[in-house]
């Protein structure tokens, strides 16, 4: 079913609703800041609504004065949550009058139906990520799909995110794929006022994100006993949350490779985070998808290290397939074969100044600018 828009112009409001924003970590409220920052610099008037989480408020307070745009806080408390959120939207809505709605993470999402029936005539489009499409929980689901068969238009982010959805989801409703991207402008700053941190290992492999089992890094360690035989200088460094620290450092343990692994915790500035992709050799994301719905979507964090000329080498069957274009910026892998991982460093040690060329190329790609116009057009 095809809806047409009008294309946004300078002066529109546009009012984003995400689970996520920065400073906290996430992929998802990565997205919603360079949306936010995109938006804004065409010339849109956008308001953000979103939690402040995983901060300090005097370190939440100090980002949000340094925005170009609008930002609303509200603390996660529970069932109170949805319901300060619902406050804030009304209120925001009220005040602002936006031209559109656009929303990101699933809870967001529960919002729409109660969106379209007080404002039916405002547009409310969402983006989808990958995990909230997979709901394990029936309820959760029905809400879900429920609430997301109202919306004018939705997003998802890559085209293994837009294969998850049912059928009838995605034969009833207009939908466009927009790729993640990255600020280059951002970027470039952060290329500019960082310097390589010396991280050990020859080659030294990295992974940047919370430490839990979508995110893959367990994979890395059971293919280490594999790798190390080829590549005894070998190093593995995690950046992340450090949610699941202590059963990697068990299976560290358990298969003898303990020393050759260093958890740096989580990193309190993009610039430290830079440092630490332009230390680093290879970039390896082995993402695993979870029996409770938990998916990578994309992985933001491939582009942003292929900007800095360090080529990823990533699972397949996730959103990775559509960060990484497979012998270009990186090598896609079956994450649990730890020859199929080792042959994939060696093509990238063999090759390394093509694979450093094309990742800066790929990441260039995916400048926000450009990826904007996609969303300017429906």
């Amino acid at each position: 079913m095809e809806k047409k828009f009008p294309y946004y112009t300078p002066g529109n409001k546009v009012l984003i609703i995400s689970s996520e924003f920065p400073p906290g970590p996430g992929g998802l409220g990565n997205h919603a800041h360079n949306l936010c920052n995109t938006l804004t610099n065409k010339g849109v008037n956008v308001h953000a609504l979103c939690s402040g989480d995983y901060r300090s408020i005097e370190e939440i307070q100090q980002f949000d004065r340094n925005q170009p745009f609008k930002i609303t806080r509200f603390k996660r408390k529970g069932i109170m949550t949805y319901l300060m959120r619902f406050t804030l939207a009304s209120k925001i809505i009220k005040d602002i009058q936006p031209d559109e709605i656009l929303l990101s993470g699933k809870f967001t999402v529960w919002m729409i139906r109660w969106l379209k029936k007080r404002w039916p005539s405002i547009p409310v489009k969402v983006f989808l990520h990958g995990s909230e499409v997979r709901l394990s929980q029936r309820w959760a689901k029905w809400l879900f799909y429920y609430n997301l068969q109202k919306a004018d238009v939705f997003y998802p982010v890559s085209r293994f995110t837009y294969n998850l959805l049912p059928e009838k989801i995605k034969n009833g409703q207009t939908s466009q794929i927009i790729p993640n991207g990255i600020n280059i402008d951002e970027m470039n700053a952060l290329d500019k006022n960082s310097e390589p941190f010396q991280l050990k290992g020859e080659p030294s492999l990295l992974t940047v994100g919370n430490v839990t089992p979508r995110k893959g890094q367990h994979r890395v360690i059971q293919a280490l006993p594999e790798i190390i035989k080829h590549y005894p200088k070998i190093h593995y460094h995690i950046v992340g949350m450090p949610t699941h620290k202590e059963s990697l450092l068990q299976l560290a343990k358990k298969l003898k490779v303990y020393q050759y692994v260093t958890f740096h915790g989580q990193v309190r500035d993009r610039q430290t985070l830079a440092s630490f992709y332009k230390g680093c050799d290879i970039f390896i994301m082995l993402s695993e998808n979870q029996p409770n719905g938990d998916v990578e979507g994309f992985g933001i964090a491939i582009l942003e290290a292929n900007f800095f000329g360090k080529p990823a080498i990533g699972a397949k069957g996730c959103g990775i397939e559509t960060a990484i274009q497979n012998h270009y910026n990186g090598i896609l892998v079956n994450g649990e074969n730890p020859p199929e991982i080792l042959n994939a460093i060696q093509e990238i040690q063999a090759h390394q100044k093509d694979y450093k060329n094309k990742s800066k190329t790929w990441s260039l790609k995916h400048n926000w600018d450009e990826i904007i116009q996609h969303l300017l057009k429906t």
